[in-house]
């Protein structure tokens, strides 16, 4: 924070959000600041400097009681409501937990894993896909009967409206990209 305003500092990540969100992405880093401020009264807390951000803003937090969370502060929107259900259905799978959220504002609060390391900093492509694979194969719950998640089909169904707006493809996706994409989820939906 630089008296009392959180400055954004991360090019990519503004071009990045600008790129996917259009306007509302606009609006969004405009009112991220304010956004910022709200998580520090709120859950009482101090927002340090972020991660290397892509898209949401992701950042560690120390509360009032010191205990150390990860605030990540996304656009509102049916892809950050189904994160919620998930993480909430996760619980206690070897996931770190769900403290708090937002779902108007699009914030999480989350348990923060130290030592915290990504999988990029493994250095190893290798290794890194060996250790997804084995947290990948321990995560998997038994669906409740009224799942609110969207489905793989749906996801399919907005994959393809995205493809047909955007015949030239998008940012640094191409076209064939796209398609691509769209015959992979066509065919494990069939």
């Amino acid at each position: 924070m630089e008296g009392g305003i959180m400055v954004i500092k991360q090019e990519s990540f503004m071009k990045n959000v600008r790129l996917h969100f259009n306007e509302q992405g606009e609006r969004w880093i405009n009112e991220l600041p304010s956004l910022l401020s709200y998580c520090e009264e709120r859950w009482e807390m101090r927002i340090e400097e972020p991660y290397h951000l892509s898209i949401n803003y992701v950042a560690p937090a120390t509360m009032k009681n010191n205990k150390e969370v990860v605030v990540k502060v996304c656009i509102p929107g049916v892809e950050f409501h189904d994160e919620v259900i998930a993480i909430s259905l996760f619980q206690n799978q070897r996931m770190n937990a769900l403290f708090d959220f937002d779902l108007n504002k699009g914030i999480i609060i989350l348990e923060k894993l130290t030592p915290g390391y990504t999988l990029a900093e493994v250095g190893d492509e290798q290794k890194e896909t060996l250790i997804a694979a084995r947290l990948l194969k321990n995560l998997h719950i038994k669906v409740p009967k009224e799942c609110p998640l969207h489905t793989t089909k749906i996801r399919e169904e907005n994959l393809e409206e995205l493809v047909r707006k955007n015949p030239s493809g998008l940012g640094p996706i191409s076209a064939q990209m796209f398609q691509k994409a769209f015959e992979i989820f066509t065919y494990l939906n069939q």
